[in-house]
């Protein structure tokens, strides 16, 4: 699975100015193994919601994951020039 986001997932603030951060964000994937990367962006947007609890967010809050399925050959290792 890959997954990126920008800064705005993780420096989400709470009312005590708290970032929410890097570490809850590994912690929260690490916990998704088996999900689907819908179900990995809407549990991360609920945990970063949860943490902000209504507090107005000052930056924009970018989420990306992609995953590859088993046995899925997309030509990995095929130059792209010829």
């Amino acid at each position: 699975m890959l997954v990126a986001y920008t800064d705005g997932i993780t420096e989400v603030e709470n009312r005590q100015h708290e970032f929410w951060g890097e570490g809850r964000l590994e912690a929260l994937l690490g916990s998704c193994g088996g999900k689907s990367p819908e179900e990995v962006i809407n549990a991360v947007l609920e945990e970063v919601s949860t943490f902000a609890n209504g507090q107005p967010q000052r930056d924009d809050e970018t989420l990306l994951v992609m995953r590859v399925e088993a046995g899925c050959d997309a030509g990995w290792g095929i130059p792209l020039t010829r």
